[in-house]
């Protein structure tokens, strides 16, 4: 609404065809429940979960954090930390429709609180691949050769569909 306020200082600022959104740990979870439950899911055309949890701890303590994958219909990323079970992130991961961009890695070395900054770069480049098609960006996660599936120094257990 304020991007069409014209005394709004966000009057015509917000490209609405380019939004994305990103949350960390419970956030990482509500980014999933933002784009699926809500009728302004549709406003998103990406989304970037970072260390959200994972299928054990919804079923149990934080279920009220519950989100389903399957239901998800644009380019996603997820990354969690390196305490992070690999099983439990692709049960994630094997939810998406195989239809989207889809992209799961372990942070080595981080821990939950180090993953705002642990994936940052990658965060940036999916943001910039996806919402602005850019090219450089996308050696990040395209191909054989997607940098992301070749940085074996810094992340693990890597997967990825339809790039």
């Amino acid at each position: 609404d304020l991007n069409k306020n014209n005394s709004s200082i966000f009057y015509e600022k917000i490209d609405t065809e380019k939004i994305g959104i990103s949350g960390h740990s419970q956030g990482g979870g509500g980014v999933i429940n933002a784009i699926t439950n809500f009728p302004e899911s549709s406003l998103f055309k990406c989304a970037y979960s970072a260390s959200a949890p994972t299928k054990p701890w919804t079923d149990t303590i934080l279920a009220a954090l519950k989100y389903d994958c399957s239901k998800v219909k644009i380019p996603t990323m997820m990354t969690y930390e390196q305490q992070t079970p690999p099983k439990d992130m692709f049960y994630n991961f094997d939810q998406y429709n195989k239809n989207l961009k889809v992209i799961v890695g372990i942070r080595k070395n981080a821990n939950h609180g180090d993953m705002l900054v642990a994936a940052d770069a990658y965060m940036t480049a999916w943001f910039c691949y996806i919402l602005l098609n850019d090219k450089i960006a996308a050696q990040a996660f395209e191909g054989e050769n997607a940098e992301m599936m070749k940085n074996e120094l810094n992340w693990e257990h890597v997967k990825k569909q339809n790039m």
